[in-house]
């Protein structure tokens, strides 16, 4: 291992698009950034494999979520550094029997060490309401945001944006004032109660 390779990944979690909400997409996506982190010499056979079978249109199975996980600490001994971010956890709490809490507590044994010289460290952004968040995650330090601390600053910004006159609110004279006003108390109550882990 190269003490000098850092790497980083990056995944966003959404109960919109299925395929953001798919602990084997997920997974995934975590591997495939990890392998672009290290020259093509560097990545083992078995993980080319993964891909290949992943990518083969005529046998399109999903791999197992263990051999994932496995290919994934494989992966992350090779490098010194590793940085994993997890954007909206929370919204993937809709998987299927007990699929969320096992990719809550698989994202958090991330941070136990694989060897010696090699380092993860995983930032999570949540909302901490779901029992399988606070079960993986409760010892993790945490730093939840204070709804209220930034309110003064997320309303002007919000008032500014529904405000423009390129957006389709502003065509509507009638009712203008109230639903701006509508719309920027929808939009705050999107942005309360995020906790980071």
């Amino acid at each position: 291992m190269d003490t000098r390779i850092k790497s980083l990944a990056y995944i966003y979690c959404s109960s919109l698009d299925s395929t953001k909400g798919n602990p084997l997409t997920l997974f995934g996506s975590i591997l495939s950034q990890l392998c672009q982190s290290l020259p093509k010499f560097e990545i083992e056979q078995s993980i080319e494999n993964i891909f290949d079978r992943q990518s083969e249109a005529s046998t399109r199975q999903e791999l197992a979520r263990q051999d994932m996980q496995k290919a994934i600490i494989s992966i992350l001994a090779r490098f010194s550094e590793t940085f994993i971010v997890v954007d909206g956890l929370d919204k993937c709490h809709k998987l299927k029997g007990d699929q969320f809490g096992k990719f809550c507590e698989f994202v958090n044994s991330l941070v136990q060490p694989k060897t010696m010289n090699s380092v993860v460290k995983v930032l999570v952004f949540s909302r901490p309401e779901y029992l399988e968040i606070r079960n993986a995650f409760g010892e993790c330090p945490q730093i939840r945001v204070d709804a209220g601390a930034n309110d003064g600053d997320i309303k002007q910004f919000i008032a500014k944006k529904v405000s423009r006159k390129d957006l389709h609110v502003r065509k509507i004279q009638v009712y203008q004032k109230r639903l701006r006003e509508h719309c920027c108390l929808a939009l705050m109550a999107c942005f309360s109660g995020f906790t980071f882990f």
